[in-house]
């Protein structure tokens, strides 16, 4: 299933919200506090000014204080508050994200073979267990943006195991033949349209997907065309 990320201005609100101050106050470039309010509120100690250990120079660092931990963050050190936005990265797409292991791409290759996904690219993707857009349907297992696979697991007791429960190899399969339709001419604006003219269900993007990862799978009937629109044909609308 495909949906479009965060807009930048939802990203800014999120910001604005886990910092505590009014989205005008946050860079739309960098996501952090503008330049004028980067100290507002925060007294800086000498533990802030030379560093907790003393080896920490305050040269490219910039303050913190706005979650009561006051000290100097370098530039070079990870986390969304040191990158610009950026609607690919992991501060939009999430962190929590693993790349399938050698023996989960085997029974993949097992499930796509003699399929139209069988040469699908497997060694890209980025597998998200239990971390979810906000956005994400309640009643869907999972959801795939390009090459990022976000697996519910509220609803699994024993969690996410692709290798021992076929149900959940099922799932990650049709995630994964979302992610190599993207890479041939799935948009997300073409999926959203097939979606308005059929319905989830009888979306031809889905039933390509769910008749190679389901076994037993029956296609709904009356519907209006089998085969999603080809890369030309969204070229030539």
């Amino acid at each position: 299933m495909g949906r479009p990320p965060l807009t930048r201005e939802q990203t800014l609100r999120g910001y604005a919200r886990l910092m505590g101050v009014d989205p005008s106050r946050i860079d739309p470039v960098t996501m952090s506090l503008k330049s004028s309010d980067s100290s507002d509120g925060v007294e800086q100690d000498n533990v802030a000014s030379t560093g907790r250990s003393g080896l920490l120079a305050n040269v490219g660092g910039r303050p913190r204080g706005w979650q009561g931990s006051v000290g100097i963050v370098p530039e070079n050190e990870p986390g969304p508050m040191n990158e610009p936005y950026d609607p690919e990265g992991d501060a939009v797409r999430g962190r929590n994200w693993e790349f399938l292991s050698p023996a989960m791409k085997e029974r993949l290759r097992e499930r796509l073979k003699g399929s139209p996904f069988e040469n699908a690219d497997l060694d890209s993707l980025k597998i998200h267990v239990g971390e979810t857009p906000w956005y994400m349907p309640s009643d869907k297992g999972g959801i795939t943006l390009e090459d990022h696979i976000y697996i519910d697991t509220s609803r699994m007791k024993n969690g996410f195991r692709p290798l021992d429960d076929e149900n959940h190899l099922s799932l990650l399969t049709e995630e994964v033949i979302h992610t190599d339709q993207y890479k041939n001419g799935m948009t997300r604006p073409g999926y959203l349209w097939e979606a308005a003219k059929h319905g989830y269900e009888r979306n031809p993007y889905e039933i390509a997907a769910q008749s190679v990862a389901w076994p037993g799978y029956e296609a709904p009937a009356q519907l209006e065309r089998v085969a999603p629109p080809t890369k030309e044909e969204w070229q030539q609308r």
